[in-house]
């Protein structure tokens, strides 16, 4: 059950990564390519390496920020799970960006790759922070 569980969140976390990654280079030839997104007016690899690296630095000073917020108001076996979780979070989620961006491994993509994944993770990981703990 836990396996399921784990395989279940994993690609749910994942699957935001996988369609910004599309969207960031351009695969995307839907109506999604309408969408205008934070880092569109990049020009040249090094603008989006940048972009989006703020962008996932950003995410996890908020993250960081809501982390320390729920960690003041909880205490006990609340507050240690939250830590436990937290830290084992913050492996997995570099260790499946290194994986989500591995494809691009030794080429100029792959800072934007792992930044994009950072990011799209960090967002889930706010998103579940804050449902768990209303």
């Amino acid at each position: 059950m836990r396996i399921v569980r784990f395989v279940t969140a994993t690609l749910f976390l994942t699957l935001p990564f996988h369609v910004a990654r599309s969207q960031a280079t351009g695969a995307t030839k839907t109506a999604q390519t309408t969408h205008k997104g934070p880092c569109d007016g990049a020009g040249t690899q090094a603008e989006l390496d940048d972009c989006f690296s703020k962008l996932a630095k950003s995410a996890d000073t908020s993250l960081k920020s809501i982390y320390r917020h729920y960690m003041h108001l909880l205490s006990g076996e609340d507050r240690s799970n939250l830590q436990s979780a937290q830290d084992a979070w913050l492996r997995y989620r570099g260790a499946e960006c290194r994986v989500s961006a591995g494809g691009s491994q030794g080429g100029s993509e792959y800072p934007m790759n792992f930044d994009i994944c950072v990011n799209e993770l960090t967002l889930a990981r706010i998103r579940q922070i804050k449902g768990d703990y209303k």
